[in-house]
């Protein structure tokens, strides 16, 4: 995500040459789309992203059929900026969609799938469908268990979303054992400052709190604002000074 910034011009050139050079009908033309209005979202740009995305998924549809991995990517896209802009019935939707039939054209064993189940995991948190993300998520671990590298970031992610599946069901106890399993794991791959690992011991705090384990809530808090505000500062350096 640092980097968008920098690759969003790359992106939209790549679209520019390829649909000059190759046409709308190229494969690499829609990846291309797909991959700038990927670099927008990521900024927060999401007006100007909607384009962009939507011509993508509109692109693959008709050029490569609604069973293309690229037109899956596309997709998946799409239902990122529904997330990120809060509307998520559309986007729970969609990600059910995109694993599915990521399913049936890769695998459900593929990386590609394992990420999507677990986006879709994180959709019906936000509805507060918490047993049906729970289910989802659970699953999809599972799967990942045989396939994955246990500290592959896919892995790790799954357990930070367990955690907070938990913390949101008043699961305290549970949450927290998830939460050290993540951390450990993010802190060993990533380093303690990386944002990864800072949202992990960040919630984390939280849990600790709602706990009633006052001193781990206040350690934990310490090292997030340290961490975010080494960053910053931003949305997550205010969160984590509320905690304190």
């Amino acid at each position: 995500k640092n980097r968008y910034v920098e690759a969003e011009p790359l992106f939209h050139e790549c679209y520019q040459v390829n649909l000059e050079v190759a046409g709308p009908e190229s494969p690499m033309t829609a990846k291309c789309l797909s991959n700038y209005g990927s670099s927008l979202i990521a900024q927060d740009r999401w007006a100007e992203a909607e384009g962009p995305v939507l011509e993508s998924v509109e692109l693959t549809r008709r050029y490569l059929g609604s069973m293309h991995p690229d037109t899956i990517y596309a997709e998946s896209v799409l239902a990122w900026l529904y997330s990120e802009r809060g509307e998520f019935e559309d986007s729970e939707r969609l990600y059910r969609e995109v694993a599915i039939r990521s399913h049936e054209v890769s695998g459900a064993d593929h990386s590609a799938t394992l990420f999507w189940r677990l986006r879709l995991g994180w959709q019906q948190y936000y509805l507060d469908k918490l047993d049906a993300a729970l289910e989802t998520v659970t699953q999809a671990y599972e799967v990942q268990r045989r396939v994955l590298d246990e500290r592959h970031p896919t892995a790790i992610e799954m357990e930070r979303t367990l955690a907070e599946i938990h913390a949101k069901r008043g699961e305290s106890a549970l949450a927290d054992e998830w939460f050290d399993t993540a951390e450990r794991k993010a802190r060993s791959e990533y380093g303690l400052e990386d944002p990864r690992t800072l949202l992990i011991v960040l919630n984390r705090a939280w849990n600790s709190l709602a706990a009633r384990d006052y001193a781990g809530a206040e350690w934990r808090g310490l090292i997030a604002v340290n961490g975010y505000r080494a960053m910053g500062g931003g949305y997550f350096l205010y969160n984590a000074m509320t905690l304190m």
